[in-house]
């Protein structure tokens, strides 16, 4: 399918509200250029029924990756996307990071894939009203880009008590990037992070969320981390 098929398509389906509640792009290169990616955009925007979103290996860059975020959670959006499928494409950190805030600000987001695993958004921003403010993450594949996303949408919660990553993919990158949002973060009591092969390369990440707000941690779970 060529980019000019997939602008009409697009199009089409906005001009017309289209009653379609799931749309797969996977593996179409949406580059900002060729016209299908703002059609998408705008879609996003305007549509009231588009509920789950595959953009799979769609070559998309930080800078794509918020044009998306905007048409998700801006103040006049209709958009009421619930589930978006970011895996393998070019996002790095600071994309994540601007993702995070479009899940937090979204109403209906509710699980978001990025690197290899699928992130239950609305477990952690449940947990905040849960009686006792737990999230379990455990056995999702969390690699380092969704560790940021996880980070960053705790440190906009307040009253998680209980976080549960074991059994992921955490490794070094990843627990450098979830314990800097930690550091910050004072209501964790529990944390589980057994399982995530991170020793002995994170162990000063963990050490300096320690020193930080983490200090506050009644529970830390380590257990059988190996690389």
């Amino acid at each position: 399918m060529d980019f000019n098929s997939i602008t009409a398509i697009m199009s089409a389906a906005k001009d017309s509200n289209s009653p379609i509640l799931s749309l797969s792009l996977k593996q179409i290169p949406l580059v900002e250029d060729n016209g299908a990616f703002e059609s998408l955009v705008a879609l996003i925007n305007t549509n009231t029924h588009l509920k789950n979103l595959n953009l799979w290996g769609c070559s998309i860059t930080d800078d794509l990756l918020r044009r998306l975020c905007w048409a998700i959670s801006n103040p006049t959006s209709k958009s009421t996307l619930n589930k978006l499928n970011l895996g393998y494409n070019n996002i790095t950190a600071e994309g994540v990071r601007q993702l995070a805030d479009a899940c937090w600000n979204s109403a209906t987001l509710s699980k978001v894939t990025v690197g290899s695993s699928e992130i239950p958004i609305d477990v952690l921003k449940q947990a905040q009203t849960s009686n006792d403010g737990a999230a379990n993450l455990s056995k999702l594949g969390v690699g380092p880009l969704s560790a940021i996303l996880v980070g960053v949408l705790i440190r906009r919660t307040s009253g998680m008590k209980l976080l549960n990553l074991s059994d992921n993919n955490l490794r070094k990158e990843g627990t450098n990037f979830l314990c800097r949002e930690l550091a910050h973060y004072e209501d964790l009591m529990s944390l589980d992070i057994s399982h995530n092969e991170i020793f002995p390369s994170g162990v000063e990440a963990i050490a300096s969320m320690l020193r930080g707000a983490g200090g506050g941690l009644e529970e830390l779970n380590l257990g059988k981390n190996t690389e």
